[in-house]
């Protein structure tokens, strides 16, 4: 990891609020290690007379989360749809800041966001905010068996602050999937132990490699002193001040530390399509332009074919703050790049983004549908199937000798 980096750097940056923090009535002042152990704890057992929102444990359903949406449109390229995805060698990619995936009623969110990409024909999803446990056993495994369910095979990564908490709310974190047949390209994945990425890499035609990371930068915000530990913020902060580190930037960290695993990756062979809530937007001095240009990357949206700005990807407010980036040789794979409606298959204060990319540029080669194993006809103890099949291998042997 690079060097943590001063709080009062030049790194600082205005405040564009994306979290949900509670001000408690008494500010929470970490005097001890032993005290902030204890105090962390406390602040993570929720009293259930705090609040009714979905991310204090309803699913939005049942919180009525629809609050006062403004009034949004598509934006960008016109996206194929059904089988057309599917006829047209499309991988589809979808990065969305969902702001809470409760388990409530029966995981609810889960089910409703995994019925989304499958009516999309979503290849792979970035999302980030979960707000989930993921160290929690049932946390993680609903989650993947959700998913699962509407994909014929599915590989995911997660991620969410180490931190071992008793709870199944745990706010920030990250996650990505593959699915379907793609999920046969599947070759390694990780996560950041703070929960700011995970990743999933898969495999091309020879030495291709593309690793698709989902990240999620931590918002301007208040000190430590002025937090407690239901935000992501705080999360961070408690870990860094485990470890003898008081006074870090965490925006400027994220930066040089994605750009530090972006860079061993590139080193390493690998294309990179980064899907990320940057919590800021694109322009001079700031951490997305420092990751475009360290890393030679390009914004996907700016490659849409259409003369309008690019519409605020946040409901409350004015600019671009998530994005979808990829490095040098991706850029001539991407088929259309769209900004979704507010709401547009799953609740959340974000729009999500979709890229398709042409997947045999992707890939630098076709991939084939999965054959489900119930199709297969073949019963090793069923001695007539076997002849069956024994005398059809020979068949197709003598006539691959005949060419």
């Amino acid at each position: 990891m690079s060097r943590p980096l001063n709080a009062h750097g030049p790194g600082a940056r205005r405040q564009q609020p994306d979290e949900d923090v509670f001000q408690p009535a008494v500010r929470n002042r970490r005097r001890s290690s032993s005290l902030r152990q204890q105090t962390l704890f406390q602040f993570f057992l929720v009293p259930a007379s705090i609040g009714t929102h979905h991310e204090r444990g309803l699913s939005k359903q049942a919180a009525d989360f629809h609050g006062t949406p403004q009034s949004s449109l598509p934006w960008g390229d016109i996206l194929s749809s059904g089988i057309e995805v599917e006829d047209q060698g499309i991988f589809r990619v979808l990065s969305h800041n969902v702001n809470g995936l409760s388990k409530a009623d029966g995981h609810a969110d889960v089910r409703h966001f995994a019925q989304a990409i499958a009516e999309k024909s979503v290849a792979l999803f970035g999302i980030q905010e979960p707000n989930r446990n993921f160290d929690s056993t049932e946390m993680l495994t609903s989650f993947h068996n959700i998913i699962r369910s509407v994909s014929t095979h599915h590989h995911g990564a997660v991620s969410s602050a180490k931190l071992q908490l008793p709870v199944d709310y745990q706010p920030g974190g990250t996650a990505v999937s593959v699915r379907n047949q793609w999920a046969t390209r599947f070759l390694s994945k990780g996560s950041d132990k703070f929960g700011r990425w995970s990743w999933l890499t898969l495999a091309g035609r020879g030495t291709t490699k593309i690793t698709f990371i989902s990240g999620y930068r931590v918002c301007d915000g208040a000190t430590e002193s002025e937090i407690t530990s239901r935000t992501f913020r705080a999360q961070q902060e408690w870990m860094y001040a485990d470890g003898g580190i008081h006074h870090i930037d965490l925006r400027a960290q994220f930066v040089l530390d994605l750009v530090k695993l972006i860079k061993n990756l590139q080193d390493d062979g690998n294309d990179i399509v980064l899907m990320m809530d940057a919590n800021e937007s694109s322009g001079l001095n700031s951490g997305v332009d420092m990751i475009l240009l360290e890393c030679e990357m390009t914004d996907t949206h700016a490659l849409a074919c259409t003369i309008s700005d690019p519409p605020a990807t946040y409901q409350w407010g004015s600019s671009k703050i998530d994005f979808v980036l990829v490095t040098k040789r991706l850029v001539s794979c991407v088929r259309a790049a769209s900004i979704l409606a507010l709401h547009d298959g799953y609740l959340s204060d974000h729009r999500a983004l979709v890229v398709d990319f042409d997947a045999s540029l992707l890939f630098e080669s076709t991939t084939s549908p999965v054959i489900p194993q119930m199709q297969r006809f073949l019963t090793s103890t069923k001695p007539k199937a076997v002849h069956i099949y024994i005398q059809h291998v020979l068949k197709h042997i003598a006539t691959l000798r005949l060419h």
